[in-house]
């Protein structure tokens, strides 16, 4: 109950970011609480805002209406690519330091943060700490998985995952990327994929009918919130995000805004 405010509004801001028409908006909006009304009251917050977005997409026929906002934060993050990619390689732990530029790039949320300052998401990769233990726990697991499927998030954040997808490879891993089959706020597509140059057979297009594909894999590495809370119960599962949710933070029992990049495996 409590994560409806927030997905509705979310679905306000995309509003008013697709119609400026104030008609138009109000008959949004009492399709989306006409949709809350009669919605079960056991679907996941993931779901609900499938459901949200999608009458907004279809009241605007606009299929993708963060596609600008996430160009823009691509290429951003692209004309620095070179820059942080040489930072990594001549860092004394190369996957520690890509790592945390994967974890930072979840910084990049625009179902959770209105506007996106790329300068303070900088900011915060060259301020992280890792545990340890949690790295170690990432290696260990590493050493007995062949087939890796990263499952990605955002736009713009997803170029800061390529250094860390680029490592594995190098370590002789199988890396499979899990995208949305279709768009949802900032999330990244196939499509957006592709256009990142990722090659479009180890492209894997994931639906909330699809999420079982996970169990084929050696290891899942979970990007993001929302994926989090669709794998979570899942033990060949490790997540990397920013927790962004007061409710996730109480199941955690972490500060909001902490890092996460642990396997979970249970029920909240």
């Amino acid at each position: 109950m409590e994560c409806i405010p927030c997905i509705l509004n979310q679905g306000i801001r995309t509003i008013r970011k697709v119609t400026s028409n104030s008609e138009k908006q109000w008959e949004i909006i009492r399709k989306m609480i006409y949709a809350v009304n009669n919605v079960n009251i056991n679907i996941s917050p993931f779901e609900l805002a499938i459901i949200i977005n999608n009458i907004i997409k279809e009241s605007v026929g606009n299929n993708d209406p963060y596609l600008k906002d996430k160009n823009d934060h691509n290429n951003k993050i692209l004309d620095i690519y070179s820059e942080i990619e040489e930072k990594v390689n001549k860092a004394k732990d190369r996957l520690m330091e890509s790592i945390k530029y994967s974890i930072c790039g979840n910084r990049i949320d625009l179902g959770i943060f209105p506007t996106i300052d790329i300068s303070k998401v900088l900011e915060m990769c060259n301020n992280i700490i890792l545990e340890e233990k949690y790295l170690d726990l990432f290696k260990k697991e590493l050493n007995k998985s062949n087939n890796i499927l990263f499952i990605a998030d955002n736009a713009g954040e997803i170029v800061f995952d390529k250094i860390l997808i680029n490592i594995l490879k190098e370590m002789g891993k199988s890396v499979y990327l899990g995208v949305r089959k279709f768009p949802i706020i900032n999330d990244i597509t196939a499509e957006d994929a592709i256009g990142l140059g990722f090659n479009n057979d180890d492209i894997i297009p994931i639906g909330l009918e699809d999420i079982e594909i996970a169990d084929s894999y050696d290891l899942v590495i979970s990007k993001g919130q929302a994926n989090f809370e669709l794998y979570h119960k899942r033990n060949n599962v490790i997540f990397l995000f920013i927790v962004k949710c007061a409710i996730i933070a109480k199941a955690l029992n972490v500060p909001m805004y902490s890092i996460y990049f642990n396997k979970f495996g249970d029920d909240l």
